[in-house]
């Protein structure tokens, strides 16, 4: 077997001038429904803290239960009302609490999907196509107060990725042998 590099792969990572433009305007577009989700998802945590007012009213469109399928639901919504928006680039990813630790976790029935609560940390991946370019986010957010051992390993991951940011390495260093890096802050201290 010949494992060679496609010669069609260079020029399509070359992006002209009207793909660029297109990606950063789907990504402008994409941030907004990203934002408006969570600041509805926040103000429904808020509600759920303290139903009887304390100053928020009921967000619209709030469920009865709110679960990792049922807030991506509001996130499909959003997207959908962006111009040129054609669909999700894959299905979402949405993992509460433990959840999030499980690599490419999918909820897939809601009665088994974990609930969204006050205090739930929920780590989201998602994206979508539109006509002018295609979006992936991650983001991983706290509804209520950290603990400790959450602080830690957030802090852990983030010094692990800025790790990755700073290293330079040789041509053809692989994703993989650079892993090490993302790693060691966790290693250090018995987590993966």
């Amino acid at each position: 077997t010949v494992e060679k590099l496609s010669p069609a792969c260079i020029p399509k990572a070359c992006k002209n001038a009207t793909e660029l433009q297109g990606m950063r305007s789907c990504h402008v577009r994409d941030g907004a429904a990203i934002c408006e989700f969570l600041a509805w998802i926040y103000a429904c945590m808020h509600y759920r803290r303290d139903p009887a007012g304390g100053g928020h009213d009921k967000p619209e469109d709030m469920p009865d239960v709110m679960n990792e399928i049922s807030i991506m639901a509001k996130l499909d919504a959003l997207r959908a009302q962006q111009e040129l928006f054609v669909q999700l680039s894959f299905p979402n990813i949405s993992a509460v609490d433990a959840n999030a630790a499980i690599i490419h976790y999918h909820a897939s029935e809601p009665e088994r999907s974990a609930l969204v609560g006050p205090e739930s940390m929920l780590l989201f991946d998602t994206g979508a196509q539109y006509l002018d370019g295609t979006t992936d986010v991650t983001r991983t957010v706290h509804f209520g107060t950290p603990t400790e051992h959450q602080r830690d390993a957030y802090t852990r991951v983030l010094q692990g990725h800025i790790a990755l940011d700073s290293i330079v390495f040789p041509p053809a260093t692989t994703g993989f042998m650079l892993d090490i890096l993302a790693r060691r802050p966790l290693w250090q201290v018995g987590l993966d």
